[in-house]
């Protein structure tokens, strides 16, 4: 029975196991048997008291006590080899209470054992039996001239030498003719163990020619010169065991670069412009075996980027250089234009600080062309630009055509130009500058009659006028009268006044005092088209096709639309109210229309 005012106490005991589940890399001291002391001190007391378990348990007085518990090699607890203790724990009357304590061997003060046997075939050399503590020195090698030889193996072989406890590696080197062969473990030596080093047991397939190949060297090698710098870049090799590139330059003293697997790119700074370099791009593997290297050579200088101004309709009349870095002393001869066709005269040179420089010039053939700047530290090379000759007009010769006459429309098709004006003139020009007048006219146009408009389908030229269509299928050479009627009347005040083609069929429109709208597949025979968009006493002024549909406008501020030409529907939204309308035109998915007093109007976006 228990005493009054007492408790027991059950002690388990881990960390006994003094070689845990480790990595195949590492050794363990040998597990030995222990022998424990169990010392029990009441907290607030001071001298501990050693106690012996009966029956696995311990007789304590109810209160807070502390457990070291020490373990030795042997019963007379003279060597120790590992300790541990609890926290404060509390014995209850009649209680039983489990306790556990978890043993540290001794690794870092004290001496242990080492114990180690190395094989190896009789005809190898067993070259070095290193020993090196880990964050410590590198300790004398072992001897290894002392070993045994059956004629088959050769056995090295320790027993009990006393080593300094702590983390070791222990590294072995053979070689066999021209093979070599090794092995590197983590050993690890506690206070009063004996650890064995186990595994060192080498055979002749062991032995393995040392890798003295190189990687392959790194292809697509390019070097890109800068300001002050140059980018290197490469496709490493597909070698299994390839490590690093290494990269060398000259001329300087700066350390060697190594890039890593993958990132095939390296920025070479601090050099200096104007200066030639040569780069030596070596592959380096794991073994650390190094090819002879990839040579390629860069100038690094002050780069820049050039801007001509100018477009399709206004003129270049400079260019515009921006600098990496400051630039000095520019002049107009340090800059050379050139180029197939485009052609320019250089003017003044100005700056508005040391990195932005501009260069006036005139521009004497428009077209492509290339800039570049012959100057010690600046990029060397061409630049392509485009030079803008702009959009400029020259008075054509409209004589014999025209003379003095009053020009109302021209129209391009199948390579000629062709122009209508008052008094019944007709031109035509293949190249816009020298006009011949049309040899026939008549009877399509009387000299009466104004041509109010012109246009080019299919292979037919299309003229309309006062009461009269003409057409012309030789360039507008020679013309023909089309048949008007029933679509227009044919008297001097039956204006016809606006013409297009598109979609396989001409269109026009007009009217005395009533507006007018005809079609037409060939341009000779004409329908009328039955329309109530403009009414008896609208004139329509104007026609043209875009989008899929065919719109017309005239006075009133009319606009009627038709995907046919032959059923019309009025645009309630016009943007004129009441002003009357004069032209209309498409372009860029809209259309677009013109009118009396300063009046413009476009679409929403179409199809």
């Amino acid at each position: 029975a228990t005493e009054p005012g007492t408790g027991q106490v059950q002690v388990s005991i881990a960390g006994e196991d003094f070689a845990p589940a480790a990595s195949v890399r590492t050794i363990f001291p040998t597990q030995p048997t222990l022998s424990y002391k169990y010392t029990f001190t009441k907290v607030g007391e001071g001298a501990g008291e050693v106690k012996t378990p009966v029956a696995g348990e311990f007789t304590l007085v109810t209160g807070n006590w502390n457990l070291t518990v020490d373990a030795y090699l042997e019963a007379a607890h003279t060597n120790l080899v590992a300790s541990g203790s609890t926290a404060a724990f509390t014995v209850t009357e009649g209680v039983s209470t489990p306790v556990s304590v978890t043993l540290e061997p001794e690794k870092s003060t004290g001496t242990g054992t080492l114990t180690y046997t190395v094989t190896y075939p009789a005809g190898a050399t067993l070259n070095s039996l290193k020993w090196e503590k880990l964050g410590g020195a590198v300790l004398p090698n072992f001897d290894v001239t002392t070993f045994t030889d059956d004629g088959v193996t050769k056995t090295l072989s320790e027993t009990g030498t006393p080593v300094g406890a702590g983390y070791y590696v222990f590294t072995a080197a053979l070689t066999d003719g021209y093979k070599t062969a090794g092995k590197m473990e983590v050993v690890h030596i506690y206070q009063n163990l004996t650890t064995e080093v186990t595994g060192f047991d080498f055979v002749a397939d062991d032995f393995t020619l040392p890798d003295i190949t190189p990687p392959a060297e790194v292809t697509s090698l390019n070097a890109a010169a800068d300001n002050a710098q140059v980018v290197l870049t490469w496709t490493d090799p597909a070698d299994s065991d390839f490590d690093k590139v290494v990269i060398t330059y000259t001329p300087g003293t700066a350390p060697a670069v190594e890039v890593g697997v993958g990132t095939q790119t390296a920025t070479i700074t601090g050099l200096t412009n104007d200066t030639a370099y040569t780069f030596t791009v070596k592959t380096v593997d794991t073994t650390g075996n190094t090819s002879a290297g990839t040579i390629i050579t860069a100038t690094p200088s002050i780069t820049y980027t050039v801007t001509v101004d100018g477009d399709a309709v206004t003129a270049s009349t400079k260019i515009d250089f921006v600098f990496a870095a400051a630039v000095t002393g520019l002049t107009d001869g340090d800059i050379t234009i050139a180029g197939t066709p485009g052609a320019a005269t250089k003017g003044s040179i100005t700056y508005t600080d040391s990195t932005h420089w501009s260069l006036a010039l005139t521009v004497t053939t428009p077209g492509a062309a290339t800039v570049s700047i012959n100057k010690a530290g600046i990029e060397s090379g061409t630049k392509p630009i485009t030079l803008h000759g702009g959009l400029t007009f020259t008075a054509g010769a409209s004589s014999p055509a025209f003379g003095s006459t009053n020009i109302m429309g021209v129209a391009y098709g199948n390579g000629k130009f062709v122009a209508v004006g008052q008094g019944g003139k007709i031109g035509v020009s293949s190249d816009g500058a020298t006009w011949a007048a049309a040899t026939t006219i008549t009877p399509a146009f009387g000299g009466s009659n104004s041509i109010m408009g012109v246009t080019y389908g299919g292979t037919t030229f299309v003229a309309v006028g006062d009461g009269k269509i003409g057409t012309s299928t030789n360039n507008g050479a020679t013309w023909s009268a089309a048949t008007v009627s029933p679509a227009f009347g044919s008297g001097a005040t039956d204006y016809i006044l606006g013409v297009t083609y598109d979609n396989g069929k001409f269109v026009a429109v007009g009217g005395g005092t009533a507006g007018k709208i005809g079609t037409s597949t060939d341009g000779t025979t004409w329908s009328a088209v039955t329309q109530s968009v403009f009414g008896s006493s609208v004139i329509i002024r104007g026609v043209t096709y875009g989008g899929g549909k065919f719109v017309a406008v005239g006075d009133g501020g009319k606009i009627a639309a038709s995907v046919d030409g032959e059923t019309w529907s009025e645009v309630t939204s016009t943007g004129f109210g009441g002003i009357a309308t004069r032209r209309v035109t498409y372009g860029g998915g809209k259309f677009v229309v013109v009118g009396l007093n300063g009046t413009i109007a476009y679409s929403n976006p179409q199809e």
